[in-house]
């Protein structure tokens, strides 16, 4: 077996970053699109972490605007996105994703 290598280094796409910063600015809407647009190009890639890691964020940016009078749809959603990341996470694959993707399971009490 061979293994061929052009020595690059892959981090996920951009957008990832892009939404961390927009949801510390308090950009919900553009982190969330960002979020979106990440998930879709690394699941092109076939980037299983950079999905899983992009779907938490997302869920936990959707559960921390949601309080005691969520939008049952947010709601829905963040728990979509979480239990999509934990079942791409694996038990003990991926331990940051999976630790984040409980944690807001746990927010919206499903846990």
């Amino acid at each position: 077996s061979q293994y061929i290598s052009s020595h690059i280094t892959v981090y996920g796409a951009v957008a990832f970053p892009v939404g961390l910063m927009a949801e510390v600015l308090g950009r919900r809407q553009e982190a969330a699109a960002h979020y979106e647009q990440a998930i879709e190009l690394d699941r092109r890639m076939g980037s299983t972490f950079y999905v899983a890691w992009a779907l938490a964020a997302w869920a936990g940016l959707l559960a921390d605007g949601t309080g005691a009078h969520a939008e049952v749809d947010e709601r829905s959603r963040a728990g979509r996105l979480a239990h999509e990341a934990l079942e791409l996470a694996g038990p003990g694959r991926f331990v940051g994703v999976e630790r984040d993707a409980r944690a807001v399971l746990h927010r919206l009490g499903f846990s």
